[in-house]
């Protein structure tokens, strides 16, 4: 039985068998990771995971349908645009979380994290693999060192979306993830340049000079970034929202094709566009919102490509080899980032666990597996060759990705639960409609209502009404002994609009808003003795950690606020963390929902 081709129809044929090919395993792949998704909420893991598994399962659905006959290559090279689209906008959407107060914040102490986890992958992966033996030299053991160094951004940004993480934590991953691929890019194409040019690596398919090809991956494809991250802010300011996105597509289009002419990185371009549109653009948070909505079918078809693209029987190919690099980056990792969070010190609110969120690998690195594979070798009788080494280092970058893409997530996700950046709403997700929409459409079918017990519905709702549920703890807050000084650099690295004042044993004394500090600041001799404690509003409303969500709420409107503390007791008053109004808004207007579709008996 033959899935691709249809018999019976010789005019089906060439370019139209293709493009049937194209359009018929797309539709396949959309709906299984429908599937995929609604799975993986059983066992309450990322979606992602889900996607990337059932990507690999479809791959052997269709080797069994068509007879062990895949899809034809001018289809992957089809889906192989979707791929570099897809990591254009994960890229774009890393680069648009870093305004210049998050930079600000960020720039004293992020290099320190980088540098400490960037030495210590390198050197442990160099040496381990090295050790192994069975690459045949220190090149190939250097390639996969830098290779180590990457992470993931789609999958990683894919689980911080999905669980609604928010918190020190969070910025630190998205900035280690833009680092971290960044330095493996630049570190690459420098190794690749320099070994080509002292004739370690023998490169036929070398399209540039040392020189040039360096600075085009690096400052060339910054000042292009640059460039259409002005354009992009530029066209924000006069376009309506239908008319940017559709700019924004071209926009990205352009930079996928051309990057492979040029010899930019496409990813580096695509995150200094992120970043340029974030720091110029005027009002960008619908523009935001926007590109979240147009990301998702994308990100979805993306790791269910990724998924059917990976084929498990490179583990069987991994060997020792493979073993030292999956062992040593999982170590370096680690260990990297928890010696670079001990280096920074413990004011950024950053756990040493830190490294365990930053496994997960797929896109850039394959990129460049597929860089070596393509670009170290020879040409015999007019056919490409590929050299052994470079075969070998694409074998076990291919095997480790599909190790670290399928447990990597679950450690992200596991990372910001435990750093109290997820709220517990998030964590018991249902499924977007309910089950009277479900039985109405039914029910026009068949002329009946389908009766169905929703008690595990009525469990979640009970479990989903105080105050715990919604709140982050790991939030930054000032010691009541901060001077002005301190305050300031506080506030201007806040996400938040209220500022909460505790004393040594992290007792709630009270919240400093801006009106506070913007009154202080025209009074300079309070300015330079006031510490917090001072400008802190000492009867400020709290929240206690099991009140009811509608009582919260009453709060909210009383007091004309954005966040509130949330306390154990009213007499202890020992902080906990904040609820946010805007999520009690989400959650008050589910469960209205909720009841007023409730199933009618």
């Amino acid at each position: 039985m033959r899935f691709f081709a249809i018999k019976g129809d010789d005019t089906l044929t060439g370019g139209v068998q293709t493009m049937f090919e194209i359009i018929l395993l797309l539709s396949a792949l959309f709906a299984a990771a429908v599937i995929g998704a609604q799975l993986v909420q059983l066992v309450r893991i990322p979606r992602v995971v889900g996607y990337l598994a059932i990507g690999i399962m479809s791959r052997y659905v269709v080797l069994w349908l068509s007879d062990g006959v895949l899809p034809h290559e001018t289809t992957w090279l089809a889906f192989q645009e979707i791929i570099s689209l897809g990591l254009c906008l994960i890229l774009f959407s890393i680069g648009v979380e870093f305004d210049a107060t998050h930079i600000r914040h960020l720039r004293k102490h992020i290099w320190k994290l980088s540098l400490a986890e960037t030495v210590v992958v390198i050197v442990l992966v160099f040496l381990a693999t090295w050790a192994a033996g069975r690459l045949g030299n220190s090149v190939s053991a250097i390639f996969l060192a830098i290779a180590a160094t990457a992470t993931a951004p789609g999958a990683t940004l894919l689980v911080l979306r999905q669980y609604d993480s928010k918190g020190p934590l969070t910025d630190h991953i998205l900035a280690m993830t833009a680092l971290n691929n960044i330095v493996c890019i630049v570190l690459f194409y420098v190794a690749f340049g320099i070994f080509s040019a002292m004739g370690l690596v023998h490169a036929e398919r070398m399209e540039h000079g040392l020189v040039w090809g360096i600075l085009l991956v690096t400052a060339i494809s910054a000042g292009l970034g640059f460039f259409l991250g002005l354009l992009l802010s530029t066209l924000n300011s006069f376009l309506n929202r239908s008319e940017m996105v559709l700019s924004f597509i071209a926009i990205l289009l352009a930079v996928s094709a051309l990057s492979k002419s040029l010899g930019t990185s496409m990813l580096i371009v695509s995150m200094f566009m992120g970043v340029t549109f974030a720091n110029f653009t005027i009002q960008p948070h619908a523009f935001r919102q926007d590109v979240v909505f147009l990301s998702m079918p994308l990100l979805v078809l993306f790791f269910v490509l990724a998924g059917f693209k990976l084929d498990l029987t490179h583990l069987a190919h991994l060997g020792w080899v493979g073993v030292a690099y999956v062992l040593a980056r999982t170590i370096g990792k680690i260990g990297g980032a928890a010696w670079g969070v001990r280096w920074i010190g413990p004011q950024y609110h950053v756990p040493e666990t830190f490294g365990t969120a930053l496994l997960c690998q797929a896109g850039v690195v394959i990129g460049l597996g597929t860089h070596l594979f393509n670009h170290w070798g020879w040409t015999v009788d007019g056919v490409w060759q590929p050299s052994p080494e470079a075969q070998e280092v694409n074998t076990v970058i291919l095997a480790a990705v599909t190790l670290f893409e399928l447990v990597g997530p679950v450690l992200t996700k596991r990372a910001t639960v435990q750093a109290g950046e997820v709220k517990a709403i998030s964590l018991l997700e249902r499924r977007g409609g309910s089950f009277h929409e479900v039985s109405t459409v039914l029910s026009r079918l068949r002329g009946m209502l389908i009766s169905r017990s929703r008690g595990s519905a009525v469990i979640m709702d009970n479990m989903m009404h105080t105050t715990r549920d919604l709140m982050r703890t790991n939030v930054e807050t000032l010691n009541q002994t901060s001077g002005m000084v301190e305050v300031l650099h506080f506030v201007e690295r806040s996400r938040l609009n209220q500022f909460y004042v505790l004393d040594a044993e992290r007792r709630f004394v009270g919240r400093i808003d801006f009106r506070d500090l913007r009154n202080l600041l025209f009074n300079p001799m309070l300015a330079k003795v006031a510490n917090a404690f001072d400008m802190a509003n000492t009867n400020a409303p709290v929240a206690l950690a099991d009140q009811t969500l509608d009582s919260v709420f009453e709060l909210f409107q009383k007091h004309n606020v954005d966040s509130l503390p949330v306390v154990n007791d009213v007499d202890e008053r020992r902080f906990l963390g904040v609820i946010e109004q805007r999520d009690v808004l989400r959650a008050l207007h589910r469960k209205s929902n909720d009841h007023t579709n409730g199933p009618a008996f």
